[in-house]
């Protein structure tokens, strides 16, 4: 009798454990068929298009809004800027012009036009304008790129090359979330661009790339990679500008990856020297900001990029802007504050970038170093 109850409970525990299971499964089905059909895989798509150098680029003249949400709009202008305005060749009498170069940050993610911090940049000092050259996604090298493309005979006297550490592990990929963008490697010591033009096939059908993102949730999937991939390691990278994936070797895997970092900075500094000479040749002063992300308060994970950067704008004779330091100095609660939380934004990505206060932040800490070079 004892083995018979036994038994009994034996059986029933099984089928009670594999209902569970399939209605784990079901839910995993569930909520990411939700997430294919409700989400907006990435905010860019709405006011982007296909590049073939670039990858992607603004639509000129997009008017979106409430693009963020009610009363957060996003426009661009003719010339493909996040200005309501066009600007001129010539700097208008009494005005200081910059262009601020970078990613989602400097674009204004998740913020109204006129509450990015290149914005709450020119209405601090009613002697600025700024150009908004920022740009979901991009590495260093994209924004670098697109500022040698398209500032054309656009004068201005300040130069802003504004970036996350993220954006440097961006550089060493041909892919962003599936979309496809140059990269640049070193052959005899020289800048040699590749993957251009840029293939075009993802742009054509973004769904595959919203239900390949979409999948990665299947627990199947995340199992048979811990059990089966055991020839490569998943890294992942969240700058809090949306996030890419790669795969690397686990075998001399940190060798591998001390050589890329390596490669990467002397590609780094080679863009840094360039944009330099670029400016000088135009009268105008290059200036590097390094923003902090959320995960730069409680830890010292962007400590070696922050002293490579350090050190190689010294030795060229770059200015260097960094908001790192003065964001740990924050309170906790002023800092956690600054950044948009997961759930605000329908948005793939969108948690982690500054929000109205983080980019009034960016703004009130880039013009207090400015002022010492302005006219």
């Amino acid at each position: 009798m004892v083995r018979i109850i036994a038994l009994v409970a034996i059986i029933n525990i099984a089928i009670l454990t594999a209902l569970l299971l399939m209605i784990e499964g079901v839910a995993s089905c569930i909520l990411v068929a939700r997430d294919v059909v409700t989400a907006h895989p990435v905010a860019e798509r709405r006011h982007t298009q296909y590049d073939r150098d670039l990858g992607w680029s603004n639509i000129p003249n997009t008017d979106i809004p409430d693009m963020y949400g009610p009363g957060r709009s996003l426009n661009t202008n003719s010339q493909g800027f996040r200005n309501k305005k066009d600007f001129p060749t010539a700097i208008p009498e009494g005005k200081v012009r910059i262009v601020c170069s970078g990613d989602s940050f400097t674009l204004g993610y998740g913020v109204d036009d006129d509450d990015t911090w290149s914005s709450q940049l020119a209405a601090i000092d009613p002697r600025i304008e700024c150009l908004n050259m920022g740009q979901g996604g991009y590495g260093t090298d994209q924004a670098y790129l697109w500022f040698k493309r398209d500032i054309g005979a656009i004068q201005h006297e300040f130069h802003l090359l504004a970036f996350i550490t993220s954006d440097f592990s961006r550089m060493e990929h041909e892919k962003f979330l599936g979309f496809g963008k140059p990269r640049f490697d070193l052959e005899d010591d020289e800048l040699v661009l590749m993957n251009v033009p840029v293939p075009r096939i993802p742009y054509r059908l973004p769904i595959l790339l919203t239900i390949r993102n979409s999948i990665r949730d299947f627990r199947i999937l995340q199992l048979s990679k811990q059990t089966w991939w055991k020839g490569e390691s998943r890294v992942e990278t969240t700058a809090n500008d949306t996030s890419t994936t790669a795969y690397t070797e686990t075998a001399n895997s940190n060798t591998r990856s001390d050589a890329q970092k390596s490669k990467t900075q002397k590609i780094l500094e080679k863009i840094f020297a360039d944009l330099r000479d670029l400016n000088r040749q135009r009268s105008s002063q290059l200036i590097l900001v390094h923003l902090p992300v959320e995960s730069d308060y409680a830890g010292d994970s962007a400590k070696d990029w922050t002293e490579f950067i350090r050190t190689t704008a010294a030795r060229l004779e770059i200015p260097l802007i960094d908001m790192v330091g003065a964001f740990q100095a924050l309170p906790q609660e002023d800092a956690i504050a600054m950044f948009i939380r997961r759930g605000e934004l329908n948005y793939l990505g969108a948690a982690g970038h500054y929000n109205e206060k983080g980019n009034r932040f960016a703004a009130q800490t880039i013009y207090a170093e400015l002022q010492s070079h302005l006219p």
